[in-house]
């Protein structure tokens, strides 16, 4: 976001001289360079023997532009960018006043180290520190703003060492306070470059000739005149005309710096991959160089600061990981949190979409039943005349017809014809109109024994092995007959899934408050696609001809009626299994019991006329 509306740039350039920047800041920067060039010369050349004059001269002007760009620059800002520029004004006016004041003492011949310029100037690192939390606060979690703090501290700390073991000796050894003082001055202007360059990577300011980068550019500049000062003065030489150029110079690209910042950030994937890649290993890399100044053999005059720096950097270093680890054991935490809730809701979820898909399911397919009830309803009513009529008059020509006579054979074939119609036909009714299941107390082993026995001899005849396990089941409330229906259907399509001959298995036990029928077979078994509608109503795997697809639509129905359940799992090449669950009336440890005599007769009696649907 930049720091100067629509408005305010328009203006600008519409109002600003031809060949000069739009913005007023920017001019007043030029306007200063072209004032303290003429300077800067005078100064080299050393006109008139007045070097210390003109360079005075040179930074004094340099600085009071610089303030007066950022004074121009605070005005056209607002927010974030706002603060930080008016921060710089105060910066740059404290700069402004070192300048002076040393400039008026170097006139009257009193200038030293340290003096009240070097107070004004010790006062500038307090904006200096402002624009820096300024530019990183609230645009990094705690943690991540904590460790750009101790980071331009280590870096701080890893400067001032590599000064103290080039110079610190030297600087030491001269009088009072002002060889320290000499150091103190590049050690903060690189500090605060470095600390910049931190919080520039940390907040990803744009890689732009402007605001940050200019900002940062300008104090490096500066803290590098400052140590083209120091080097001579403790060294004993003299400073050349480089260092005083520079002093200039950097005060104006810092103070454009300054006037121009704007509140943005480049989000590019490379960029921001190589930010955190450098915020990363900033840290740990000036706390290591700074460990490695303990190597060298310094002198006894420094040996003992060397070794405060190292243990300050130790600390810091410790705290920072301290934090960072903190923070991200929390967010570990946190992410541990959203993934456990997260799975309970995808549980929740599936749950919900199997629980809807099942009821779906259950609403299409007793849709289907209606309709197809209310045709079958139909169809039964209006077939079962006509099909009573062929019985009749098929029983009566039975009658009169002589057992050698040859037509008896084709009308015996009609009489038989018709006889498999009326089975479908009352299935089609009983599918229709389902009556209310007649509960007896039942021996369901005993029932599914019979079953088993009624189609033995087609199953032997057929190669099918039958393998039983019965378990000791109490009596249970059941429909017999409708019992024997789904047993039978159920039978009939394993023998029918086995042509070639095979296994057929019928297991009974109790599973919780369940009787479970369980029959498996190793036939051709059903697809998928097969397998999930083997429950819809004239649907059949196996040729039409041979099949009504009634069978397991019809046992769903007399099992569903008993308040049991219905399964079906089957897999292609290998075979299938059904498994019925009937609630059981009595407990697990009841014995179970016959089923009175007049019940069984008739049980067993009806099994003879129960259509097979398959």
């Amino acid at each position: 976001m930049a720091s100067y509306d629509g408005v305010e740039r328009e203006t600008a350039r519409r109002t600003a001289p031809i060949g000069l920047p739009a913005e007023p800041a920017v001019r007043v920067i030029l306007l200063g360079a072209l004032l303290t060039a003429p300077l800067m010369v005078l100064a080299a050349a050393n006109i008139g023997g007045e070097k210390v004059l003109w360079s005075n001269l040179q930074w004094s002007l340099a600085s009071i532009f610089a303030f007066a760009a950022t004074i121009v620059g605070a005005r056209a800002a607002s927010g974030r960018a706002g603060t930080i520029r008016r921060a710089g004004v105060a910066f740059f006016g404290l700069w402004m006043l070192s300048n002076l004041t040393w400039g008026l003492l170097a006139l009257v011949g009193s200038s030293s180290i340290p003096s009240i310029a070097t107070v004004f100037g010790t006062a500038m690192f307090v904006p200096a520190v402002f624009i820096l939390v300024k530019a990183v606060h609230g645009r990094l979690t705690t943690a991540e703003e904590v460790a750009v703090y101790f980071d331009s501290a280590l870096l701080f700390i890893l400067i001032g060492t590599v000064l103290i073991v080039v110079h610190g000796a030297a600087a030491l050894a001269l009088p009072s306070l002002s060889g320290l003082s000499a150091l103190v001055f590049p050690t903060a202007f690189f500090g605060l470059a470095a600390a910049g360059l931190v919080a520039f990577g940390a907040i990803r300011l744009p890689l732009a000739p402007r605001g940050g980068l200019a900002l940062i550019g300008g104090t490096a500049i500066i803290g590098a005149a400052n140590l083209g000062f120091v080097v001579p003065f403790v060294t004993g030489s003299v400073a050349g005309p480089l260092p005083g150029v520079l002093f200039s110079v950097g005060a104006l690209v810092a103070a454009y710096g300054a006037a121009t910042w704007r509140d943005e950030t480049d989000d590019s994937p490379r960029y921001v991959a190589a930010t955190r890649f450098l915020s990363r290993v900033i840290g740990p890399t000036a706390a290591s160089v700074t460990f490695l100044a303990l190597l060298v053999s310094p002198p006894p005059a420094i040996e003992g600061i060397l070794r405060a720096l190292a243990f300050a950097t130790g600390t810091l270093f410790i705290i920072r990981q301290a934090v960072l680890l903190r923070e991200r054991t929390h967010m570990l935490d946190e992410v541990r949190i959203l993934h456990d809730e997260n799975d309970r809701l995808v549980a929740e979820l599936r749950a919900e979409l199997i629980e809807r898909g099942r009821v779906q399911d259950h609403l299409i397919n007793t849709s289907r039943l209606a309709a197809v009830g209310e045709l079958a309803a139909g169809v039964a009513h209006e077939v079962n005349n006509p099909l009573t009529a062929i019985l009749g008059f098929s029983e009566i020509l039975l009658e009169d017809l002589a057992p050698e006579d040859p037509n008896r054979a084709d009308v015996q074939t009609i009489r038989d014809a018709a006889l498999r119609a009326r089975s479908i036909v009352r299935a089609l009714r009983d599918f229709a109109r389902p009556r209310e299941p007649q509960l007896a107390p039942t021996d369901l082993r005993e029932l599914v024994t019979k079953m088993i026995d009624l189609i033995r001899f087609p199953l032997t005849r057929s190669g099918v092995i039958i393998r039983e396990s019965h378990g000791e089941l109490p009596l249970i409330e059941l429909d017999p007959q409708a019992i024997q229906q789904v047993i039978l259907n159920v039978l009939t399509n394993a023998m029918q899934a086995m042509p070639e001959g095979g296994a057929l298995g019928v297991e009974t036990s109790i599973r919780g408050s369940q009787a479970i029928v369980r029959i498996t077979d190793n036939g051709v078994g059903m697809d998928e696609s097969a397998a999930a509608q083997a429950f819809v109503p004239f649907f059949s795997a196996r040729d039409a001809a041979e099949s009504t697809g009634l069978g397991l639509s019809v046992s769903l129905g007399l099992v569903e009626s008993h308040n049991g359940a219905i399964n079906l799992e089957s897999t292609e090449g290998v075979g299938t299994t059904v498994e019925i669950s009937l609630p059981l009336l009595a407990g697990p440890d009841e014995p179970a019991q016959a089923v009175e005599p007049a019940a069984a007769a008739e049980a067993a009696q009806s099994v003879a006329s129960l259509p097979v649907l398959a």
